[in-house]
């Protein structure tokens, strides 16, 4: 099975779609397994991931931190490349503009 990565921001509904995905029968990760003083969060704040890709093979889904830090999603992607990455957009006052910036 193909592993789903939510990878909005937070206070993007990614929560409520966590909720979906485990209603719709998807074993996904808990938070507490990357809490803040974990050790998986400790080493993947000093870049390294074994840890997360170890957690990657006992669950389905993910979302939140740490799946949504900063570029975290390219390694992702690249490590496995049949996932699904959902991002969640918040939406924007009606007063902004929305900025796009790709880079290759």
């Amino acid at each position: 099975m193909s592993k789903i990565f939510v990878i909005g921001s937070n206070k993007t509904g990614t929560t409520s779609l966590k909720e979906s995905l485990s209603i719709l029968g998807f074993n996904v990760c808990p938070e507490y397994c990357y809490h803040p003083d974990s050790k998986i969060l400790n080493n993947f704040q000093d870049g390294l991931y074994q840890d997360l890709f170890d957690m990657v093979d006992k669950f389905d889904a993910f979302e939140d931190r740490p799946w949504n830090h900063t570029d975290f999603y390219q390694i992702l992607n690249n490590k496995y490349p049949n996932s699904k990455l959902i991002n969640e957009l918040a939406p924007l006052p009606p007063d902004k503009e929305l900025f796009i910036y790709c880079s290759e």
